[in-house]
Parts: structure tokens; sequence; C-alpha cells
């Protein structure tokens, strides 16, 4: 690719133990449809032509420890360098992995330990 594929996670800086917290995962990709609009188009059907093949991220999938908690399925209408958030409940110290696969299944991996601040 062209253009840079990773994906950084942001945790907060202090987590207790059996909290819920909100992870962000900031994805560095482009996406497009390939699609562009026909202005002279006589009937619907022909209003847009694929002028370049489409360009996204296929799947996210999060992973703490050894589970999958959580898998997002996307395509082209998603947004340039999406931004994804969610929550999770810290019941262990474990590592959340984040795997972003794009549409030539291609891999980004990024991953932070949960670990507990004493309070």
């Amino acid at each position: 690719m062209a253009e840079e594929f990773s994906v950084k996670l942001r945790l907060p800086r202090e987590i207790s133990e059996n909290e819920v917290i909100e992870i962000k995962a900031k994805i560095k990709h482009p996406s497009s449809t390939g699609l562009q609009l026909v202005q002279t188009a006589t009937n619907r059907y022909e209003r847009f032509v694929r002028t370049e093949p489409a360009v996204y991220v296929r799947k996210v999938e999060v992973l703490y420890g050894d589970e999958s908690i959580s898998t997002f399925h996307m395509n082209a209408a998603s947004s340039d360098n999406p931004l994804l958030a969610f929550r999770v409940r810290a019941l262990r110290e474990a590592p959340i992995q984040v795997i972003v696969t794009n549409h030539k299944k291609e891999t980004v991996v990024a991953s932070e330990v949960i670990s507990f601040t004493n309070a």
C-alpha cells in the first residue's frame, strides 16, 4: 500500500479491578467505494461506475487475553482512518489485542496490557 496501515490503542491511565473501561482503537487506513457519480446517466442503474477498486477495512477483532470479545465487520462505507471505541469490564490483568484486516487480507495488530493501579 502507498499509505501506512496501522492501529493504535488508547486505554485509561488508571484501571481498577472490575471497572468498566473504554478502549479506543485508531486505525490508519483509507476507505473508498471506488464508485463515481455519472451526471449524464439516463437511468438509475447507470448512475455510478466503478473507476477504481474499493479500498477499506474489512474486519476488526478484539481479544482480551485468549478470549475473543468482539468482532466488527466493516465495509467501504466506513470513514477514512476510523476510530472505534468499545467498553470492557477489567476482570483480570491481561493483554487487549486488536487485529485489523483490510480488503487485501493484510493484517495489523496492536496490543496493550490491562494492568490495575494500586488504589
